[in-house]
């Protein structure tokens, strides 16, 4: 879109340049008004269109980009109004991208009595069925189909049949345009709020449906500790005796192994004694699981690594300038065996 704009200018750049060096000719300062003129009298009039009806024409670039409109979700849910019988519709504009902060957005409303009106500049410079109103129109087709009480709408294929129609009573969204107004929106009647635009209960409905969810995530933790300890206590891994004095319960609780004492237990049950029962499902035993999981998969990579080490190793001798790497490398890798031996 911007390089659109860009070229546009450079185009009228040029375009001046142009008439610049035509002005410089003899007689070059009445071309040019002469194409200023021609210029004015082909370019379409702005907000021109006053009348309270509009004419449906065939056209199939505004069928197609309708149909456009529906299948990219972009037309809203139409919303009844009783008072004037229209529906009345959101649209965001076919230039509109996700990343917009504010989009383009068009209003229209659609009469039962083959009446409508729309926002877009299309619709206010012209007066035919904009790409948003035949829109409007599939989308109503597509609820009728559905099941809904929909009456049928046919808008005027003419002026004269939009004449002749409306002679004797005026349509249903003249209301819906302001008289003199050449702005590019047409205001559309407040609503109360149980006729609300779908946009705005859709927003409400979003919005509550977070607070659910964050209130959900947010309760989901709640009484969780209550109940670790109530299935500890059932499964004899917590005390229900009262709480007592910090001294007390240290004096009376069995001593927790340090990490240094699970392979003195260990050899003390391989000789026959009754080793200690260990908790099962502590944090600590996890981590201590996660460890080790950790560091032999890490070793089982590092597995094939070492056997190319050790083949390159074969039949090798060290210089002076090397004994110090290898002296470093050496112990490292003895602190690992070590400790290997220990687990």
């Amino acid at each position: 879109v911007p390089s659109l704009f860009e070229a546009r200018a450079l185009e009228a750049k040029e375009q001046a340049r142009l008439i610049s060096m035509l002005q410089a000719l003899p007689g070059g300062e009445l071309l040019a008004q002469q194409k200023r003129e021609k210029d004015l009298a082909a370019r379409p009039p702005t907000a021109s269109h006053k009348l309270p009806y509009v004419i449906h024409t065939p056209d199939p670039a505004r069928d197609a980009a309708a149909s456009q409109i529906i299948s990219d979700k972009q037309m809203s849910a139409p919303t009844y109004c009783a008072e004037v019988q229209t529906f009345e519709f959101d649209c965001f504009s076919s230039l509109a991208l996700a990343s917009d902060t504010v989009p383009i957005q068009y209003s229209l409303a659609v009469g039962t009595d083959g009446s409508a009106v729309c926002s877009c500049p299309d619709f206010l410079c012209h007066g035919h069925a904009c790409k948003h109103i035949r829109a409007a129109l599939l989308q109503l087709d597509s609820l009728r189909e559905d099941g809904l009480q929909i009456p049928p709408i046919s808008l005027p294929t003419s002026t004269d049949e939009a004449r002749l129609r409306f002679k004797s009573r005026p349509p249903a969204v003249s209301s819906i345009i302001a008289s003199g107004s050449t702005e590019t929106t047409v205001p559309l009647p407040e609503l109360s709020p149980s006729l609300q635009p779908p946009s705005a209960h859709i927003r409400e409905r979003a919005a509550g449906l977070v607070a659910d969810i964050i209130r959900q995530s947010g309760d989901a933790f709640e009484g969780s500790d209550e109940a670790i300890f109530d299935d500890a206590r059932e499964h004899g891994h917590l005390s229900t005796s009262p709480p007592s004095s910090p001294s007390t319960t240290r004096a009376s609780s069995p001593a927790i192994p340090e990490p240094n004492e699970f392979s003195a237990a260990a050899s003390r049950s391989r000789g026959g004694a009754s080793a200690p029962a260990t908790p099962v499902g502590t944090s600590h035993d996890g981590v201590n699981r996660q460890a080790v999981g950790r560091v032999l998969h890490e070793l089982e990579c590092m597995t094939p690594k070492l056997r190319q080490i050790l083949t390159n190793l074969e039949d090798v001798s060290l210089i002076p300038a090397e004994v110090a790497r290898m002296t470093d490398a050496k112990s490292l890798l003895d602190s690992v065996s070590g400790r290997l031996s220990e687990l």
